[in-house]
C-alpha cells in the first residue's frame, strides 16, 4: 500500500498593495492578534491591587519593585515601592539602663487629672515640665537636672461623670 505524503502548505505571501506591507521588503500584510498588549501603568497597578487583595504581600513587594523599574517617574509606582519596602529597624543605644516606671505611673494616678490635655515630663515621682506642646515640654524638662531618662506622657482629657 503506497504512503501518501502531503505537500507542505505554501507560505503565505503578502500582497504588496496591502498598506501594512513594507514595500521595500514585501514583508507584512497581517497583524498578529495573539500578541500581548504592551504594558500600561494602569494594568500594572491593577495587578498590584490584585496581589494585595489576595494578601500576597511578598508578591506585591516584588511586583512594586518591578513597577518602579518599569515606571520610575510615576508617583503611584514610587508610592507603592516605598510603602511595601521591608521595614528597617535600628538599635538606638540608650544613655541609661532601662528601669521600671512604677513611680511615674503612681504619680499620674495621683496628679494626672490636674494636667489634663498637657504633655508632662516625669522622673520617678517628680514633675519636670508640663506644656500643651510636646516640644515645649521636652525643652523645659531638659533644663531640669535628673539622674536618668525622663518619662514623657500626654495626659488625655478626664472623663466627666
Amino acid at each position: 500500500m503506497p504512503v501518501l505524503l502531503e505537500a507542505p502548505s505554501p507560505t503565505p505571501v503578502a500582497d504588496p498593495a496591502d498598506p501594512v506591507v513594507d514595500p521595500a521588503t514585501g514583508i507584512g500584510g497581517c497583524v498578529r492578534t495573539d500578541a500581548p498588549a504592551p504594558p500600561s501603568v494602569e494594568a500594572d497597578l491593577a495587578h498590584l491591587t490584585e496581589l494585595l487583595a489576595d494578601h500576597d504581600i511578598e508578591g506585591a513587594r516584588a511586583w512594586s519593585q518591578e513597577l518602579l523599574r518599569r515606571w520610575p517617574d510615576h508617583p503611584r509606582a514610587q508610592h507603592w515601592a516605598y510603602v511595601l519596602a521591608p521595614t528597617v529597624a535600628r538599635v538606638v543605644p540608650r544613655k541609661y539602663p532601662p528601669r521600671r516606671r512604677d513611680l511615674e505611673r503612681e504619680w499620674l494616678k495621683q496628679h494626672g487629672h490636674e494636667y489634663a490635655g498637657l504633655w508632662v515630663v516625669l522622673y520617678e515621682d517628680r514633675l519636670l515640665a508640663a506644656d500643651p506642646e510636646r516640644a515645649k515640654a521636652v525643652e523645659l524638662a531638659r533644663q531640669v537636672p535628673c539622674d536618668g531618662e525622663p518619662f514623657l506622657h500626654h495626659v488625655g482629657p478626664i472623663p466627666k461623670g
